[in-house]
């Protein structure tokens, strides 16, 4: 790609980002006034898990992919060893309580009534 369509790439990447982000954050506060009002099921907490785990991890994906296109040979700069940690961990987030995969089947039964 040349350099501008790589830089578009990523920008167009980051308003989605942003966008979803601000979705996630309106699930997370529905899920907190469910959660106090003694609402609070385990379908909609399934929902949570998925939305704000999937979300952290292609946050961290577009900033790790910023970093290298940044550093231009593709070696991270100096201190950007933690945001790579980071995004090595937001994927064993998708897995431990319950992978993503299982969050779907729980929203797609119970929430959606969908037959297994």
């Amino acid at each position: 790609l040349p350099e501008t369509a790589g830089r578009d790439a990523l920008a167009l990447r980051a308003a989605e980002l942003e966008i979803e982000g601000l979705a996630t954050a309106a699930l997370v506060q529905q899920g907190g006034a469910k959660l106090d009002a003694g609402e609070l099921d385990g379908a909609y907490a399934s929902v949570l898990k998925l939305a704000v785990t999937e979300q952290n991890q292609r946050r961290l994906e577009l900033l790790n992919d910023i970093a290298f296109a940044r550093s231009g040979a593709g070696v991270r700069a100096a201190g950007e060893d933690a945001l790579y940690t980071e995004w090595l961990r937001s994927r064993a987030n998708t897995i431990e309580g319950g992978s993503s995969e299982i969050q779907l089947n729980i929203i797609a039964r119970r929430l959606l009534e969908l037959p297994s």
